[in-house]
Order: C-alpha cells, then sequence, then structure tokens
C-alpha cells in the first residue's frame, strides 16, 4: 500500500465518519506534508523509519519564516499522524508504530469581560449587511458558545426560531441542540430578514453579500480586524476566546457544571471543571474587594 494512497483513504474514512472539514482541513495541514515529504509513491510497509524520523524532527524543523514550529503546532502535527498511523495500524497497512509523548503547552484562559464583549459589538456597523451579519455571527457564538466551525456550517433549517435551539454539528460528530436566548432570536430575525435581500440558493445560514456561504477564513479575518481596533491586555481576540468566556460566564451567573457540559459538547467534566474553579476565584477576588471590613 502506498503511503499517498493510505493517507486518501484515510481522508475518505474520516469523511464518511463525520469528521467536519476544519478537521480535515487540519490533516491538509500537517499529514499531508509527511506524504509529500517521504514521497507519495513509498510503500508503507517501507516507510516506518522515515515517518519516525519524519516525527522525531518536528520540534527542530524549520518553516517558511524562518522559525521553528511552536509547542502547540507540533503537538498538533502529532496528534494528526497519531490518528493518520492508528488507521493504517487497524488497516492493516502497518505494523505497531510508536508515537513520541505528545506535550500540549499548558495555556491559561484569559476571558473577555462583559465589558470588552459590548465595546467589540458596539463597533459592528449594522447599517450594511456585512456589517449586520458579523455582528450576528459574533453574538451568536457568544450566546451559544459555539466553535468556529459550528457557526460556518450551520444552515437556516438548524433554527428552531420558535423554540429557541440551534441544531449544532460539533466537534467529533457530536451533534445536538443548543439553547439560544431570547436576545439572540431578535437579532437572528433582524439578520434573516437582511438575508433575504441577498440573492442566494445557499442554505447556510451566513453568507456573504454575494450569497455565498461564508468560510472560515473570513471568520478568522473578522477577528483579525477586531484584533487591530481591540488591543485587550492578556486576551486573545478569537472564536475560542468567545466559547470560553461564554463557559465561564454561565457559571458565574449561576449555571451547573452538567447542563454547561452539554451545551458546550464536553466528552468529560475535566474542561468544564476549569471554568468552575475560574468562578471560584473571581468571586473570592470579589468578595476580598467588596466585603465588609470591621
Amino acid at each position: 500500500m502506498k503511503i499517498e494512497t493510505a493517507y486518501e483513504l484515510f481522508i475518505g474514512n474520516r469523511a464518511m465518519n463525520g469528521i467536519t472539514q476544519g478537521t480535515l482541513d487540519q490533516y491538509t495541514y500537517t499529514v499531508k506534508p509527511m506524504v509529500k515529504s517521504l514521497g507519495s509513491n513509498i510503500d508503507m510497509a517501507d516507510a516506518i523509519a522515515d515517518i519516525q524520523t519524519y516525527v522525531t524532527g518536528l520540534r527542530t524543523k524549520v518553516c517558511k519564516n524562518g522559525k521553528t514550529l511552536s509547542q502547540g503546532s507540533v503537538a498538533s502535527h502529532l496528534k494528526n499522524i497519531k490518528a493518520f498511523m492508528k488507521f493504517c495500524r487497524e488497516e492493516n497497512f502497518v505494523e505497531k508504530f510508536r508515537m513520541p509523548p505528545i506535550s500540549w503547552p499548558k495555556t491559561e484562559i484569559k476571558p473577555l469581560s462583559q465589558t470588552q464583549i459590548r465595546q467589540i459589538l458596539q463597533s459592528f456597523d449594522q447599517k450594511n449587511f456585512r456589517g449586520l451579519r458579523n455582528y450576528t455571527l459574533f453574538r451568536l457564538l457568544y450566546d451559544c458558545g459555539l466553535r468556529k466551525n459550528e457557526a460556518r456550517s450551520l444552515e437556516l433549517e438548524h433554527i428552531d426560531m420558535e423554540g429557541r435551539f440551534l441544531f449544532v454539528h460539533g466537534k467529533g460528530g457530536k451533534n445536538a441542540w443548543v439553547p439560544i436566548s431570547s436576545v439572540m432570536i431578535a437579532v437572528l430575525e433582524k439578520y434573516l430578514q437582511a438575508r433575504k435581500m441577498i440573492q442566494t440558493d445557499s442554505e447556510a445560514l451566513f453568507v456573504t453579500g454575494a450569497g455565498e456561504p461564508i468560510t472560515l477564513s473570513a471568520i478568522s479575518s473578522m477577528f483579525t480586524r477586531l484584533k487591530k481596533t481591540f488591543k485587550f491586555p492578556g486576551v486573545r481576540l478569537s472564536a475560542h476566546t468567545l466559547r470560553h468566556s461564554f463557559a465561564l460566564a454561565y457559571i458565574e451567573n449561576g449555571g451547573d457544571p452538567f447542563s454547561l457540559q452539554s451545551i458546550l459538547r464536553h466528552s468529560s467534566q475535566e474542561m468544564t471543571a476549569k471554568y468552575v474553579h475560574m468562578a471560584k476565584g473571581n468571586l473570592k477576588a470579589a468578595h476580598d474587594r467588596f466585603a465588609p471590613t470591621l
């Protein structure tokens, strides 16, 4: 079995199993370069030593910009190559293969405050379609704790306006109905009225002025523009930061960890527990600041 053929079968298998386009794109960025580097015609059985050398060298690999891969990028490459090699083992393309340990960088979650989110929302020009669309998209990411790709994948039929729910195609095939606030429903109604003026055959919820479905790069560009305007100290302005911000606000406002786990579609309580811990820390800081002293 040629390594290129094995890679194509791997991608086809992942697509058939409902893996999101965002994850498939990650395989293109991380696994495919390895296939090209080793030579597409090399046989999988003969490639083991070369694959081992490739993954071992990722930590010192120099990119086009002259820099080495970050710890997070190395971990992402290793995780995806590991998934590819696991598939190859299951299909008997190769024998047992040992991957080096994956070390993810420890990152501190620094969410946006309510004040910062209001400042950003006020910056969107809702008088034009793109401004209104981006305003709606930003609010929806925050209101429902959506991932970027989940928002991009939304279609018109996924919205239950009366019941106030969104049907979300989640990461790893975890599909779920996610509740929407009444305020968000009003925002969506306004956007959908404007969307009717756009000539399009697309069923995508978020479209461009030309009627094409919005892309992940377009969403990233929106956040890039916001970063240039808002330079909040210590906060990484991104869709994922909005998801963290939603989760923390949910707990601080009295939500319980188990319903939050369901809304965020986490497979375990481990990540949700981090938000509970952060909320307790914020509560303690507020107590220290405002509690009466004798």
